[in-house]
């Protein structure tokens, strides 16, 4: 239900800001959108979505980034934006994973990154970048064509181990692109250096949340106080009429 509620304020924001927002699904998916009464601009089928499963849910990502011809902006429905982000960058993503602060950062980063990289390392071709590990919730792509190729390309490397349970979506879904991106020297931004808005603030105050170009809410299922943020985000975004 807390998923819902999220990815409904989610598309609303993301109107709010553009003129397109697109889903890409099977019918499926739609209808149980659809029984919380999320609307999109359009609708989009794709038949690769069958395969989806939850171990390989980054592939849905995949599939509809590798859809597209023009430039866009790809969100997670935990996402949330507070403006309409333009940028001078090919690739823009939203910030970057692994806080040293946080005690988890390790860890995170060894489980989700590393340990799949030991994993498939003889079929990668190219060095990889263990400092920065971008987060896809947010992407703003200028060149679909050059994602579109680096992905087909991954997913050549990964055909045969997607469903192997010691792979991650955030390896060959985030690390594997980006480190492509790097490998042909695409001009790459970030709006933020680490995570705008995080579980770990002191405070769950509203202002601290709107008053970020977005924030990824990755944590709502975990964090009690998110039920009333979403509630207090819900009321001050609302129109005026």
């Amino acid at each position: 239900e807390l998923f819902f509620k999220l990815a409904k304020l989610s598309v609303k924001l993301a109107k709010r800001h553009y003129k397109d927002v697109v889903f890409y699904t099977d019918r499926k998916t739609e209808r149980k959108f659809k029984e919380y009464g999320i609307e999109f601009d359009e609708v989009v089928y794709l038949p690769e979505m069958k395969s989806v499963n939850e171990h390989s849910y980054g592939l849905a990502k995949i599939y509809a980034m590798m859809y597209q011809s023009f430039p866009y902006v790809i969100l997670d429905f935990d996402t949330l934006l507070f403006e309409n982000i333009q940028t001078t960058h090919t690739i823009a993503y939203g910030y970057k994973e692994g806080e040293p602060e946080v005690i988890a950062g390790k860890e995170y980063i060894n489980k989700y990154y590393l340990e799949p990289y030991q994993q498939f390392r003889d079929k990668i071709d190219i060095p990889i970048d263990w400092v920065t590990f971008p987060n896809n919730s947010f992407v703003a792509v200028k060149n679909p064509f050059l994602v579109k190729n680096i992905y087909k390309k991954i997913l050549d490397i990964m055909k045969d181990d997607l469903d192997n349970p010691k792979n991650t979506v955030q390896f060959y879904e985030q690390c594997l692109l980006y480190n492509y991106l790097v490998h042909y020297k695409t001009d790459i931004g970030f709006l933020y250096e680490y995570a705008p808005f995080s579980e770990h603030a002191s405070k769950y105050e509203i202002n601290l949340a709107i008053s970020k170009k977005m924030i990824h809410m990755d944590f709502y299922f975990r964090q009690p106080l998110s039920d009333g943020l979403l509630d207090d985000i819900e009321e001050t975004t609302k129109y005026i009429i």
